[in-house]
């Protein structure tokens, strides 16, 4: 009902509102573990794994970019332009425009980190504003 990609079952489940964008997943481990299942393996994530994950978080034996991360590889990420258009599919649900996927896969190949890559996305107004405004 307010278009945030969170199933409202979801939200209801997690106490959260499914009339509004209440989805703090930047800053709630366990939201943010449910939500990059849903967004990039497209599925619900089961008891077990959204436990185990949110723990790695909140003990700081990962970071979210390493969630992110370890979905890219089971996805089958390669190459530096086949990360990013998975990055833009799973975290943005859109396509990566021509320049964008240039501009990202050219900061890649200069050496950068896919994990540097990840956190730039989960930093971006595009990324928070689809669960928070």
């Amino acid at each position: 009902r307010d278009d945030d990609g969170v199933p409202d079952r979801s939200e209801l489940q997690a106490g959260l509102n499914p009339d509004g964008k209440d989805n703090d997943i930047c800053t709630h481990a366990r939201l943010f573990v449910m939500q990059q299942y849903r967004d990039c393996l497209t599925r619900d994530v089961d008891p077990d794994e959204v436990a185990s994950w949110t723990h790695r978080l909140l003990a700081g034996d990962t970071t979210y970019a390493g969630v992110v991360e370890s979905h890219l590889w089971e996805l089958g990420a390669t190459n530096g332009e086949n990360t990013v258009t998975l990055l833009y599919l799973g975290m943005l649900q859109r396509t990566p425009k021509a320049g964008e996927l240039d501009d990202w896969t050219g900061f890649l190949d200069s050496g950068a980190s896919v994990v540097g890559l990840i956190d730039s996305f989960l930093q971006s107004p595009e990324y928070y504003q689809r669960f928070l405004l």
